[in-house]
């Protein structure tokens, strides 16, 4: 996943400012997104240089997730599921992994180019 070929302005990417976004500045922060059709997403900024960005809902019951740092996983409140940052199940009772997008750095900019599905 990391570092990922990013095409920075190019079809179907979105840009997250630095500036605008202080959180991805720092390995561990995080932020939550969408698309324009509704797919709810993560940007996490996962290690020095690494950034990574994930489907929020829990393919266990839907549940929306968020990104802990110090485990470096997506981790589901409700029963605990867990999945590494390639989407991948890892522990808890979700069996299929969550869809993952290609994240990476260009200068002060964080893009991510997000699909609904």
């Amino acid at each position: 996943m990391c570092p990922a070929a990013i095409e920075p302005g190019g079809d179907g990417w979105v840009g997250f400012d630095l500036a605008d976004h202080p959180e991805l500045a720092e390995v561990g922060g995080w932020i939550p997104a969408a698309t324009a059709a509704g797919t709810l997403y993560l940007v996490a900024h996962a290690t020095e240089g690494c950034f990574i960005a994930a489907e929020r809902r829990c393919t266990h019951e839907g549940v929306i997730m968020e990104y802990v740092a110090s485990r470096g996983q997506l981790v589901c409140p409700r029963h605990a599921s867990l999945f590494d940052w390639a989407g991948q199940v890892v522990g808890g009772p979700a069996q299929a992994p969550v869809r993952v997008f290609f994240a990476g750095r260009d200068g002060d900019t964080v893009w991510v180019k997000p699909t609904d599905g």
